[in-house]
């Protein structure tokens, strides 16, 4: 079902069935706390996101990202090019490195990466980004 709504609409929503540590739990729960308005969002839509960018090396033996360092202080991870309806890159407030640190958000892209039209077989790096979001 994910892959098919990735080939009709380009994304996917999907839920998790796992248990992860209260501590992983904890932090995600500060971060969507947390989160900053997006000065992007329509005005009549309160959405609230922080990005973040990294990479999946699948030939190391175990699958985990390599999350890229912030390099515009707070703000330094944008998005362009994969929306049609923004023309220019987007800045968001990067995720938090305690969340980044977490066996539940590694292990969330990994099963999202799974998902996808990718095998780690094809042993090239894929680059990620990672969205928090709370509409």
């Amino acid at each position: 079902m994910i892959r098919e709504s990735l080939l009709k609409d380009g994304y996917s929503r999907f839920s998790v069935n796992h248990a992860f540590s209260e501590k992983d739990v904890a932090f995600l729960h500060r971060e969507f706390r947390t989160l900053e308005p997006d000065p992007y969002a329509p005005t009549s839509v309160q959405r609230f996101r922080r990005y973040g960018n990294g990479v999946i090396v699948p030939w190391r033996g175990c699958a985990g990202v390599d999350w890229m360092p912030v390099v515009i202080d707070s703000r330094g991870h944008g998005m362009s090019g994969n929306n049609p309806e923004h023309e220019n890159i987007r800045y968001f407030y990067a995720l938090s490195d305690i969340i980044k640190s977490t066996e539940l958000l590694t292990e969330l892209v990994i099963k999202d990466f799974k998902n996808t039209f990718w095998s780690e077989r094809d042993l090239i790096s894929q680059y990620i980004s990672a969205c928090i979001s709370s509409e």
